[in-house]
């Protein structure tokens, strides 16, 4: 488990067929009575209308009987800066 926050956990994992490292989000929907939860609706919405280096592309939403999955492709990770490259 990478974090965890008031509406669920995020893990690392990695994509078995292309082997990117991804980050899978399970959304808490115990506490919902409505049916999904509108704050995981926001944040899709708002990640399929952003597009940065800086932000997660989310790659697709599994829903299961009491569950919601939504994997996160990362970005890799920075490369080392040479040395002396800092002054």
């Amino acid at each position: 488990m990478v974090g965890e926050g008031t509406y669920g956990k995020v893990y690392k994992a990695s994509n078995n067929l292309t082997k990117e490292l991804v980050a899978l989000k399970r959304i808490r929907m115990e506490n919902e009575k409505d049916g999904f939860p509108i704050t995981a609706v926001r944040e899709m919405k708002l990640l399929q209308a952003l597009k940065h280096e800086n932000i997660v592309s989310l790659l697709e939403m599994m829903v299961e009987k009491s569950e919601c999955n939504q994997p996160f492709l990362l970005p890799p990770p920075p490369s080392p800066l040479p040395p002396n490259s800092v002054d």
